[in-house]
């Protein structure tokens, strides 16, 4: 099958060309399907991911316009590894194949907590404004990063900026500062990643 993106013609009745269509529906489908779920009629998992395949790359030295990173591969010592860029810097995830993400959460300012997070669970204190994330399973003190993000809720453009009040092998405490006064809800997310 091959795909034909000038099917149909401008001059073209649609009588006049099923065949082509036909051929360039399959073939999105086909497409779509190979990495998400394409259901013929609405489902809830419509557009799920079934896998993510990857073409080993070399390291980024940006992002694609109005994108803040991206997951790839690179090829390091004849083996495929799984690598995080953030804009700024490429990190390995994991070793050999292995991703290790030690936690994640994410939540907002009017308590709910979304999910499904990962070794983590997150309380609010409204009067301090200070979440409170706790790792039921200690995190390793050394060789950890963060992925620690803020944004508000229903207003585009207002940043919302994580500042991290206390940080242990097992609670961190933060706050989520507006940039901007005028947010009505501050929303967040977390991931660590272990070493």
């Amino acid at each position: 099958m091959t795909f034909d993106a000038n099917q149909p013609n401008a001059s073209e009745s649609p009588a006049n060309f099923p065949t082509p269509a036909n051929v360039n529906n399959t073939r999105i489908k086909t497409l779509i399907n190979a990495e998400h779920v394409f259901n013929d009629t609405a489902q809830a998992d419509d557009g799920v991911h079934r896998q993510m395949t990857m073409i080993a790359r070399t390291d980024p030295v940006s992002v694609p316009a109005g994108t803040s990173a991206m997951l790839y591969t690179k090829i390091v010592s004849g083996t495929p590894q799984l690598y995080f860029y953030d804009g700024t810097i490429a990190r390995l995830i994991g070793d050999s194949g292995t991703l290790s993400i030690a936690a994640r959460a994410s939540w907002n300012s009017a308590g709910t907590v979304f999910g499904p997070n990962f070794n983590a669970t997150v309380s609010f204190n409204a009067s301090s404004k200070v979440y409170t994330i706790t790792f039921p399973t200690p995190l390793s003190a050394l060789g950890l990063q963060f992925s620690l993000e803020g944004f508000a809720v229903g207003l585009p453009n207002r940043a919302i900026i994580p500042k991290i009040l206390s940080y242990t092998q097992n609670v961190m405490t933060l706050q989520m500062l507006a940039e901007f006064t005028a947010t009505s809800q501050a929303s967040g997310y977390l991931i660590i990643f272990g070493a």
